[in-house]
């Protein structure tokens, strides 16, 4: 559902400058996928030789009619946090807030910094689907461009990877009052604690009761499950 692309910089763009190409690569992508949007990430190269890589991503959304996004990170500068960082403040700019859902729910969350690197999500949503809790956006493991869109529509945001995008919920919460909270799907008394927290915030007492509940029947059954394992 991701490609990635490169314009392929040669030692005459490095000199003369990259942005024709760039222009050109984006209309070629427009035609040969017709993808919902296309975002440009400036490499080290490109901010080097200065590359207005903002101006040439508006004249190819005017010229082809959808959003092409600028992500102003060369090389995600530095730390991969302060990339991430910037990727979140683009998504914020450019997309948060741009779409509306067809429906919304009072279960409705944000997973923010959760990158489902390892497949770790796989078994982190069917515990939040027993609960009626619904993810309505994911930044970004496993994101669609048009989730990303009514992310603003959620009633909570659930911070995985709080280094990484805090600075996002913290201007989701001032611009779109959505509240937020730190949380680790990573080990039983985290996985615990993270629905826990989760039920409270969204402030039902019959979903903190079925939250109760599901932690006692799945800490059962992992209990039988590894019972094997710990006798030895």
């Amino acid at each position: 559902y991701k490609m990635g692309f490169t314009t392929d910089l040669g030692e005459n763009d490095v000199i003369f400058g990259g942005e024709k190409k760039l222009y050109k690569a984006i209309l070629e992508l427009k035609e040969r996928y017709q993808p919902a949007a296309v975002f440009v990430y400036a490499t080290c190269v490109t901010a080097l030789i200065g590359d207005d890589v903002d101006a040439v991503c508006k004249a190819a959304a005017e010229k082809i009619g959808i959003p092409v996004v600028p992500v102003i990170a060369p090389g995600f500068i530095g730390s991969k946090n302060l990339g991430n960082r910037f990727g979140g403040e683009a998504l914020l700019e450019y997309v948060v807030g741009t779409a509306e859902p067809e429906h919304t729910t009072p279960y409705d969350i944000n997973l923010i910094g959760e990158y489902n690197i390892a497949g770790e999500m796989w078994g982190v949503t069917p515990l939040l689907e027993k609960l009626g809790i619904r993810i309505l956006s994911k930044i970004t493991g496993d994101a669609r461009y048009n989730e990303i869109r009514y992310a603003h529509r959620a009633k909570l945001n659930v911070m995985i990877c709080s280094r990484a995008l805090l600075n996002m919920a913290r201007k989701m919460e001032e611009r779109y009052n959505i509240p937020y909270i730190e949380e680790s799907f990573y080990g039983i008394d985290d996985m615990n604690r993270c629905l826990r927290n989760i039920a409270a915030k969204l402030g039902d007492t019959d979903l903190q009761e079925r939250t109760e509940k599901l932690i006692a029947e799945e800490t059962a059954a992992l209990d039988l499950a590894l019972a094997p394992y710990r006798a030895r």
